[in-house]
């Protein structure tokens, strides 16, 4: 039926209205017509009631006489001009008395019309009787055309008048809805234009329109005014969203949106690639979010979130390990804000992933480089200060606090020559001052932006404190280009290494004046023998002289290369092997040339197996020194005794290895405490007079063999009391130990 309807207002409603109207003024006209209709057959019922009573009486009066030709006139005059179409008296016995309505209406009628009039007016029949006598009946027949032709002329006049007056009701209003409601054209076309370009930035009018009609205007100047707004809102989020997009693009972020509330959080696509997945490949549930986060940044991580939700921090931002496709992890920089409702909660949270990996790994680093520079600065033994900018003291570093005694306190921001001064009053006067002024000058000074090597061209400066101790300084200075540092001293202790060059002079001096001596003797000798003739015997005291002096040379030289190559090898020549003291000491004993006319050493028995640790060899050589050293310092003879003893690890001693002690004892010149005190030193004999040979070498040679196996000498000593030294190894308690691992464990 809709399909049917008009499609605009101002057809729908005339439509409507032309429908009613037809219907009022259609229903009104058959109300009318059915009115008429009746109130005619009626009427002409009634008159012809009375017509055939007149007729009826005349009639009655004439047949009594019998005159019919009375009668004949009374029915044809009764007829004329009348309703009805015949009259006529049917007498009783005498025939029929029929008169013709001559002026009958010639108009049309529908059949429909006359069939109801014929049926609505049937003939009308009166009994002529007088004094109890019939004589006949009065028979009056309607005239149906005439009466139809009179209703259907009224119909006609009727339907006519309607028929004006509905086109004129349409005319009219068709064009009151025509002015009333054409307006709607109006507020049509602004609809549709509303929201685009083309709409009129005034508001519409519409003139003489219904109550209602502008009720509708003022809505649509409503609404389009807020769809004005809204477009350029719409247009200005719009445009801050571009930049937006622009601005993530730029800064290479992802964006995520997460809802508390249902747990979802959505997540934009470069968030996912960032993590090495595709746009569909993560959900929405916040587990997705979640479960990526590195195990041990989770609590971290958590703990800093739930303080923004709280309302503890005004932005939430946080570093930490999100887990990629792959299953390797980025380190990513987290910043969000959330939104709270009128009770505090948080409804929903909007942030951004950042990829800091690079950032982190190059901090990460940075950080191991510093903390090894750090390191390296808090550890060297060598001192380091550094200036600022402004050349005054930045920092210091324990060893140069150590080497110098200062305090850091009285350091820090000191200007060049404040710390020169400082520096110059701990200082020995005389040659080892030094001067800072030029290395201002760049003379030593070293740049680190220099791709040169850090010591090329670089000439410390030595210097010579007197306290807190006396120590030998090497200073070099390097320049820098950095915001917090200007220049760094470099503090090197070269005592020890002063000291070694000064006793390796006096060593060269000492061992050239020791091999000097037999070797004068031997050229001396030589030249004489070879220059005179001498009897045998005396060429035979003379010989001696010269083997003697050069098997003391040889011996010497000797015991030189034997100490430089265990100087050298630190014991890496040592074959280390689990020895039995007591057969180890007994098969030196048994070796051992004693002097002539001395006794062998006496060797006290152990009551239990004792085990050490070492290089047969070496001990055998150390040993011996100790023995040869023992008959050579007690020339007027005496036992030399040797004993061994256990030595337990002790939990209080700060030495708490278990070691085995040779223990060796004479009875000979003994050494004063300054004597015990260099008998270590090389070519240092405690013998003066030059009567007792020897090289001076071989206990240094025993100090050597001993420290390279981990153990010590202990020396007691007398003058004229004899000497008592103890040789300390490590022990071997463990019976089970292999070779290889004691070799491991030494």
């Amino acid at each position: 039926m809709e399909r049917y309807l008009p499609s605009t207002l101002i057809n729908r409603v005339f439509v409507l209205y032309s429908v009613t109207l037809l219907l009022m003024v259609g229903g009104g006209l058959l109300l009318f017509l059915k009115y008429q209709f009746e109130r005619q057959v009626v009427d002409t019922e009634v008159e012809s009631i009375m017509l055939v009573e007149v007729v009826a009486q005349v009639v009655q009066d004439s047949v009594v006489i019998g005159d019919f030709d009375t009668v004949q006139k009374l029915l044809n005059k009764a007829v004329q001009g009348s309703q009805f179409a015949t009259a006529q008296f049917l007498s009783v016995g005498a025939g029929v008395v029929h008169a013709e309505n001559r002026a009958r209406n010639s108009g049309q009628a529908p059949a429909f019309l006359q069939g109801w009039v014929a049926n609505s007016l049937p003939e009308v029949n009166r009994a002529i009787s007088v004094g109890g006598r019939d004589y006949g009946v009065l028979r009056l027949q309607f005239d149906t055309l005439n009466v139809a032709a009179g209703l259907w002329l009224l119909s006609l006049i009727a339907f006519g008048t309607g028929l004006i007056s509905l086109f004129g009701g349409l005319v009219i209003i068709r064009l009151a809805l025509a002015r009333w409601l054409g307006g709607l054209a109006k507020l049509s076309e602004a609809v549709e234009l509303m929201g685009t370009s083309l709409a009129p930035a005034q508001h519409l009018t519409i003139a003489d329109a219904p109550a209602e009609i502008q009720n509708l205007v003022i809505m649509v100047n409503r609404t389009s005014g807020l769809v004005r707004e809204r477009e350029m809102t719409r247009r200005a989020l719009q445009e801050t969203e571009e930049r937006w997009q622009l601005a993530v693009r730029g800064a290479n972020d992802g964006i995520w949106d997460w809802n508390p509330v249902d747990a979802t959080v959505q997540c934009s696509d470069r968030w996912k690639s960032m993590l090495g997945y595709g746009p569909g490949e993560i959900g929405e549930n916040e587990h997705e979010w979640f479960s990526r986060v590195h195990p041990e940044d989770v609590r971290d991580m958590q703990a800093e979130l739930h303080r923004h939700l709280r309302g503890e921090t005004e932005f939430y931002k946080h570093e930490y390990r999100l887990r990629c496709k792959d299953g390797s992890y980025k380190w990513i920089l987290d910043r969000g804000k959330a939104m709270f409702d009128g009770e505090g909660r948080a409804v929903r949270m909007s942030g951004s992933h950042g990829d800091i990996t690079e950032r982190h790994q190059a901090e990460s680093h940075l950080r191991e480089r510093t903390d090894q520079l750090n390191a390296i600065f808090a550890l060297s033994p060598d001192g380091f200060v550094s200036f600022d900018r402004d050349r005054r003291l930045r920092s210091v570093n324990p060893a140069f606090l150590a080497m110098t005694g200062l305090e850091q306190s009285e350091l820090l921001g000191r200007t060049e020559s404040e710390f020169v001064t400082i520096l110059r009053g701990i200082c020995t006067p005389g040659p080892w001052s030094w001067e800072m002024t030029p290395m201002q000058a760049g003379g030593t000074g070293h740049s680190v932006g220099d791709d040169r090597d850090a010591h090329m061209g670089m000439v410390p400066r030595r210097i010579e404190l007197a306290k807190p101790c006396m120590r030998v300084l090497d200073v070099s200075q390097r320049d820098a280009q950095t915001e917090s540092v200007s220049q760094i001293l470099y503090f090197s202790d070269v005592t020890h290494e002063t000291e070694v060059d000064r006793m390796k002079s006096e060593f060269l001096s000492t061992a050239a004046h020791e091999l000097r001596t037999p070797m004068a003797s031997v050229l001396g000798y030589s030249e004489v023998l070879h220059a005179q003739e001498f009897e045998r015997a005396e060429q035979q005291d003379l010989l001696e002289i010269v083997l003697r002096n050069a098997r003391l040379m040889a011996e010497i030289i000797n015991e030189l290369l034997d100490l430089a190559r265990i100087e050298a090898r630190r014991g890496k020549d040592f074959t280390l092997e689990r020895l039995a003291a007591e057969a180890l000491v007994q098969e030196i004993v048994d070796g051992f040339k004693v002097p002539m006319g001395r006794e062998q050493p006496r060797l006290r028995k152990m009551s239990a197996a004792m085990w050490l640790r070492g290089d047969r060899g070496k001990l055998t050589q150390a040993i011996g020194n100790v023995l040869s050293n023992a008959y050579k310092y007690s020339p007027n003879g005496g036992p030399v005794e040797i004993e061994l003893i256990d030595r337990p690890a002790s939990p209080s001693s700060r030495d708490d290895s278990h070691r085995c002690g040779i223990r060796i004892k004479d009875t000979g010149i003994g050494m004063s405490q300054e004597q015990l005190s260099r008998v270590c030193e090389r070519f240092y004999r405690a013998d003066t007079s030059g009567k007792i040979l020897g090289t001076g070498l071989g206990m240094s040679i025993v100090k050597e063999i001993i420290e390279l196996h981990g153990g010590e000498m202990e020396f007691v000593s007398l003058p004229g009391r004899g000497s008592t030294i103890t040789l300390w190894v490590p022990a071997n308690a463990n019976l089970s130990m292999s070779l290889p691992q004691a070799q491991e464990e030494c």
